[in-house]
């Protein structure tokens, strides 16, 4: 089968439907943080303190279920301060005058105090896409003042299973 892309498991009945999607288009919500390289990377220098990128989760369909999520990079570190990541998994709801935005799941406090390759892993627990969820993965960083303390995101990795 040529690969057609993750629609074309709709037309194989009973077919694997597992998959792992790449994001790696974010957007930079605090200033003088995160900066989008040429590279296709994000990257936070050194002497930062909780800068915060986003990254959307799109192209879900309802019914499809979340599995597992990745943050993916590298971490530069000199000894002994550390550079420090979270990753939040998050979901947004419609609501009555109001929308929720809640954590599914959290990679807390990836710590580095030597250059170090990201590939951190968090279940989802099987969390069902439903009508009208939007998800983004939110991750906040801090750099120490070490002129090798630095971060690359170069993506999220979503598990995915398509009903």
């Amino acid at each position: 089968m040529a690969d057609e892309g993750f629609n074309a498991y709709d037309k194989y009945p009973g077919f694997n439907k597992e998959k792992t999607i790449m994001y790696n288009a974010s957007e930079i919500v605090t200033a003088s943080g995160f900066v989008a390289a040429s590279d296709g990377t994000y990257t936070l220098a050194n002497n930062k303190a909780t800068k915060i990128m986003v990254v959307p989760i799109t192209g879900l369909r309802e019914g499809d279920i979340l599995k597992n999520f990745r943050l993916l990079g590298a971490i530069g570190a000199t000894p002994p301060t550390p550079t420090v990541l979270d990753a939040d998994f998050r979901k947004v709801t419609k609501g009555t005058g109001v929308v929720t935005d809640a954590s599914i799941a959290s990679i807390t406090q990836v710590s580095a105090s030597v250059d170090a390759a990201l590939d951190q892993e968090k279940s989802l627990s099987k969390e069902k896409v439903a009508a009208d969820y939007q998800y983004y993965v939110k991750i906040t960083g801090t750099s120490a003042a070490d002129a090798g303390s630095d971060v690359a995101i170069t993506g999220v990795e979503v598990d995915i299973e398509r009903a």
